[in-house]
């Protein structure tokens, strides 16, 4: 039986960063944003999620204090006309930033990003996400 829980009407443009703000945030899947075309995967699996969150927790006990890991937080790559928004696995930032709590991070301020490789995206995250 299939539930949906909630339905996402499919843009027939190419999506501002506004309008990515305006897209709902509770839905079965995993949303990014690239040039200005939204893309849609299923969300990460446990174990995914696991090495994702266990990285971040190794990388974070080894920073200086002014750096920090964080897991799955937006990445905005290009803010102006179609935009596009990533959200890497682990990211270190500024712990700066981190603390100033913004709804997503800009690329310039992105010290490193890491995806944790999965059947389903290795591909994208081999070469879309390098460029």
């Amino acid at each position: 039986m299939l539930v949906v829980t909630s339905v996402l009407a499919w843009p027939d443009h190419l999506l501002t960063l506004s309008e990515w703000d305006a897209l709902p945030t509770d839905t079965p899947r995993r949303l990014e944003l690239v040039e200005g075309v939204l893309v849609v995967a299923p969300k990460p699996t446990p174990l995914h999620q696991r090495v994702a969150a266990r990285l971040a927790t190794l990388l974070d006990a080894q920073l200086p204090d002014q750096l920090c890991a964080l897991p799955d937080v937006e990445v905005v790559i290009v803010a102006q006309g179609p935009a596009t928004v990533r959200a890497p696995d682990v990211l270190i930032v500024p712990t700066s930033l981190a603390e100033a709590n913004p709804p997503r991070l800009a690329a310039q301020d992105v010290v490193l990003a890491v995806e944790v490789l999965s059947p389903g995206t290795m591909r994208t995250d081999r070469v879309m996400k390098m460029v």
